[in-house]
Parts: structure tokens; sequence; C-alpha cells
């Protein structure tokens, strides 16, 4: 199935985290099998798959084992174990591994992008579910965006 539908488009994979399963080392075992899933699959299939999460020990843990894949750091600017903006931009260690970050929308910034693209990151937006929300994030010049109505952005980006 992944190599079907990566074929066709980009593929986000998020890894969830949550306090509990940290503990339990069930992150870290969920953690190894998706890289162990996505690493079974061929080179030109793995460029169009970014794995992402809130947590970045996850997207650490999992660069280790796989350098190759593209890790994706999503933020909202609060959470367990989410990095504030104003922590990556001042250099935190966690982007090290990372090919690009994903920003809530409302914590969408110009300052936020300008710093993303001088460090050769992508940036994506989740969740824009209307046309102005869509409008702002593509005036902003994100590299992708997410919303709860993908059919919908799909026909309205295309329109």
């Amino acid at each position: 199935m992944l190599t079907s539908l990566s074929q066709r488009t980009r593929l986000l994979i998020e890894i969830k985290s949550r306090k509990p399963d940290r503990v339990s080392g069930r992150s870290a075992e969920l953690t190894n099998k998706v890289v162990s899933a996505v690493t079974c699959l061929p080179d030109g299939i793995q460029a169009n798959i970014y794995i992402l999460s809130f947590d970045p020990d996850v997207l650490i843990r999992a660069n280790q084992v796989a350098p190759q894949l593209q890790y994706v750091l999503n933020t909202d600017g609060s959470g367990d174990w989410c990095v504030p903006v104003a922590n990556l931009m001042r250099g935190d260690p966690a982007l090290d591994c990372m090919a690009a970050i994903c920003l809530e929308r409302k914590i969408l910034s110009k300052e936020a992008i300008t710093w993303a693209r001088k460090r050769g990151l992508q940036v994506f937006t989740y969740s824009c579910n209307t046309r102005p929300q869509v409008a702002q994030a593509l005036d902003l010049g994100v590299d992708g965006i997410m919303s709860d109505k993908p059919g919908w952005l799909v026909g309205l980006v295309r329109g």
C-alpha cells in the first residue's frame, strides 16, 4: 500500500508519542516498526515519505537507525514534548536531522518560514480547513498544507 500511494503523492506518517508510551517503551517499538516498514521500500519510494512527530526523541531515534529518511518535527508551541518555535529558532539540536518543520497554522509566520529556509528546511502547516487559512499558508510560501478535509483542499488548490 505504501508503494502504491507514494508513487502518486508524498506520504506523511506521523508517529504519536505520549508519556506512558515513552515510559513503557511503546514509542520506541512503534518508531522501529515504522522505520523498518519504510526502509524496506525502494529508495525512489522512500524519497516521497516523511516521518513526522511532535516528539523530537522519536525522530532522533529514527534518524539514528535510518538517516536516509526524511523527518519532520511538528510543533504547535505547547504540549508534553513539543518544541516551542522560539527554541527551534535559537538552534534546538533536535533539528539537526530534520528535513522539515510542520507548524500549526496559528503559529505560522513569515519569520519562522524565513528562518527555516535559511536552515534548508521545508515548511508544512496544519490544519487548514478554510479558504482564508489555505490562502494565508500559500501566501507565506509553505511547502505542504494539511487539512482535515483533504478532498476539499485538493479541489481548492487545483481550482
